[in-house]
C-alpha cells in the first residue's frame, strides 16, 4: 500500500488502531504502512493502544512523523514490544492525553538511542500524568540528535 498520510479524529469508541493478527499457521501478516510518513490522531477519547504486539518490524519504516491529541486513554505512545520498529521518527507531538504517563516505555535496556529513535523534535502539552518521556534502563537513551523538546503545564523528567 502507498498511503505517506493518515488521519484519524474523532472516533470516541475506536479503543485500537494498529492490530495485527497472525495467520492460522502462527506466521504474521504482510507489513503494515511501510511507506507511511504522517499519522495524525485527534480526539479519540478510548483509544488505549495504538500499536499491537503482533507487528511486522518492517512496519511503519517510513514514518517521521507522529501527532497524537486528545487521547484520554492512552498511557503510553511506544510500548516496549516496538522499540526499533519506529527509527525514522524525527517529529513527535503529544498534546491533551488526560492519561499519558510515558512516550517510550522500554523495559529491556537499550546500548544506542539510534537503534530505537531518530527524534529530532519533541512537543509534549497538557499531560497531567506524565512522569517519563524516556522510560528505560539506562539513562543514555535520549537521542543525542534531539534538537528541541518542549513541555507545557508540567516539568519533563527525560
Amino acid at each position: 500500500m502507498n498511503l505517506q498520510n493518515l488521519s484519524i479524529s474523532d472516533c470516541e469508541q475506536m479503543k485500537h488502531i494498529f492490530i495485527q493478527e497472525q495467520r492460522c499457521d502462527g506466521s504474521k501478516k504482510d507489513s503494515i504502512f511501510p511507506k507511511l510518513k504522517t499519522i495524525k490522531l485527534s480526539s479519540m477519547k478510548r483509544l488505549s493502544k495504538i500499536w499491537s504486539s503482533g507487528v511486522r518490524k518492517d512496519s511503519f519504516g517510513k514514518l517521521d512523523t507522529l501527532i497524537i491529541e486528545k487521547c484520554d486513554k492512552l498511557v503510553h505512545v511506544f510500548p516496549s514490544y516496538l522499540a526499533r520498529i519506529f527509527r525514522s521518527l524525527s517529529s513527535l507531538r503529544v498534546t491533551n492525553c488526560k492519561s499519558m504517563e510515558a512516550i517510550f516505555d522500554l523495559d529491556f535496556e537499550i546500548n544506542d538511542a539510534k537503534d530505537v529513535t531518530r527524534l529530532q523534535e519533541v512537543h509534549l502539552e497538557t499531560l497531567p500524568k506524565l512522569e517519563h518521556v524516556f522510560v528505560t534502563l539506562v539513562a543514555q537513551l535520549v537521542p543525542h540528535r534531539l534538537v528541541h523538546i518542549e513541555g507545557r503545564g508540567y516539568t519533563p523528567y527525560i
